[in-house]
């Protein structure tokens, strides 16, 4: 639980500048919760092969249930593909593929986690790649991920790539069937502005098991000016940046308001909420030291405006 340490007070030498108002926009927001391919996403089998009758599935493309794994990610929704193919056949290429996404704002970033069924032995890689114009397999020329796989039978061999982790905290490299855990990935997107984009997550493994891909997240941020009646309001301080204890925020507007503070999680939870009164100067420290690390927005929201700030918990 977050708390709240030190309450409203003044600011100062905070100097007034024009009035803005910066916006988080979500672009995507795919929990696959739905158990069905998501509107205007694709989803194709380009090797068309017929998975092993082991895996416990007829899907030769992505489809859509339980994680991939033990423990507690177990019970999550999530897509997922197989490279277990019958007659343990090589070249396994499943794609899956987000509509055209628009890129417009500031700090654009893609956000996603994903799991192998298995670390260690017959852990399955991926790639994630980018098209800036259509969804042929050609157009996606812009490899932005690699994640690792198993190769040649050991448990201790991997190609190069990102890898993932074991639920186990103290894991045995040496063994085969550790399972893999729901791992929080980012990734800019700002070379992307002012394009549409693509996304696709590519299941290129051969003959390992199962990968999974939840929680796919898409934001960027605009700013506004001169879009409320605040003059003289000067931006949200957020400090320090990152942090793994305290958060401190500080605010100045010209007139008084009715505030709200929050922060947000990088999936849309709200983690912490407070109604401050009517102020204009805010000067106020969270405890954010058991919040698990990642990316988090602080929001300011009174009737006339919200001022967000991005932030990171580190452990």
């Amino acid at each position: 639980m977050i708390k709240k340490l030190l309450s409203i007070g003044m600011l100062m030498g905070i100097s007034a500048i024009g009035m803005s108002q910066t916006t988080i926009d979500t672009l995507v927001n795919e929990n696959f919760n739905s158990m069905a391919l998501p509107t205007g996403w694709s989803n194709i089998s380009e090797d068309t092969l017929v998975p092993a009758t082991g895996t416990g599935t007829t899907e030769k493309a992505w489809f859509f249930g339980d994680a991939a794994t033990n423990g507690s990610d177990s019970s999550a929704v999530v897509a997922k593909s197989t490279s277990w193919m019958t007659g343990f056949a090589p070249g396994n290429r499943n794609w899956l593929i987000t509509g055209g996404v628009t890129i417009s704002g500031t700090n654009a970033s893609l956000n996603w986690k994903s799991a192998p069924g298995q670390v260690g032995l017959y852990m399955d890689g991926y790639k994630v790649l980018v098209s800036t114009t259509d969804i042929s397999f050609t157009s996606f020329t812009d490899t932005i991920a690699v994640y690792a796989q198993n190769t040649n039978d050991d448990p201790t061999s991997f190609s190069t790539g990102m890898m993932h982790v074991e639920n186990d905290p103290n894991p045995d490299t040496t063994a085969g069937f550790d399972f893999g855990k729901l791992s929080q990935w980012q990734l800019s997107l700002d070379a992307y502005n002012g394009q549409t984009i693509f996304v696709a997550f590519l299941h290129d493994s051969d003959d390992d098991f199962f990968i999974s891909i939840d929680d796919v997240l898409i934001t960027e941020e605009t700013t506004l000016i001169g879009v409320n009646d605040h003059s003289g309001s000067v931006n949200i301080k957020v400090f320090p940046n990152p942090t793994s204890e305290l958060v401190h925020v500080e605010y100045e507007v010209a007139t008084s308001g009715n505030f709200d503070i929050r922060i947000v999680s990088i999936d849309g939870k709200v983690v912490y909420s407070e109604n401050l009164g009517s102020t204009s100067l805010i000067n106020t420290s969270i405890d954010v030291s058991e919040l698990p690390a990642g990316t988090y927005f602080v929001q300011l929201r009174n009737e006339n405006q919200t001022n967000i700030q991005k932030f990171t918990v580190t452990k």
